[in-house]
């Protein structure tokens, strides 16, 4: 991809809605790592499933609110996006550590322990939510005159759907049963450096003033 985007620069602009597409993924294996997690821990799920769920939602909520506040006052929309896509990286590699060095809390300070799974449910949501606003100011700014903001939208929300609906599926079933926890953690690192790269390379491409589309 990186090649197709040198030779090609007008097809580097699809950087943007790949990154979407891997933050929908890697925020969908962040919530069920979480949920999987606590179940393993606690040996039930089923009363908290939903407090889990709705304080991710929650937090991707906080994430978009407190981004779009932002892009009205501040411009620099392309150095948050890395910020974020870095905040996500690093989040995807402390996760598994932050559950390692807390495990002994699980029994000397239950109510402590049982609270980093909020707090971690959170933090994850909110990664996810910063990144749409400022996807779909730099997509759309990026994008033809003649471009629609509902054609921007749509396909940033649509990858950001397929994204999580890969998560969902390969996620609950092979990912995680297979790989386990660290090595789904560092594999979505992975995938997240691999949009980061993208992205240096199309904001490279924009700085030499080429013609994207």
């Amino acid at each position: 991809m990186l090649l197709l985007f040198i030779k090609k620069p007008r097809t580097s602009i699809q950087s943007i809605p790949y990154a979407i597409f891997t933050t929908g993924l890697t925020g969908m294996i962040f919530s069920l790592s979480i949920i999987f997690t606590f179940q393993t821990c606690y040996g039930y799920l089923y009363r908290e499933i939903g407090i889990l769920v709705a304080i991710f939602m929650t937090g991707i909520a906080l994430g978009s609110l407190f981004m779009t506040a932002r892009l009205k006052r501040n411009k620099g929309e392309s150095i948050l996006f890395l910020e974020t896509e870095l905040g996500i990286i690093l989040f995807s590699l402390l996760l598994p550590m932050v559950f390692l060095v807390s495990a002994p809390l699980q029994r000397s300070a239950t109510g402590l322990f049982e609270t980093l799974f909020w707090v971690t449910s959170l933090v994850s949501g909110v990664l996810v939510g910063l990144q749409f606003p400022l996807a779909m100011k730099i997509y759309l700014h990026a994008l033809p005159a003649e471009a629609t903001i509902g054609q921007a939208a749509g396909l940033i929300y649509g990858v950001d759907l397929l994204g999580g609906f890969v998560g969902g599926l390969f996620g609950g079933i092979l990912l995680l049963p297979i790989l386990g926890l660290r090595l789904t953690c560092f594999l979505m690192a992975a995938i997240k450096i691999s949009s980061l790269l993208l992205l240096l390379t199309f904001m490279r491409i924009q700085q030499k003033g080429r013609h994207l589309l």
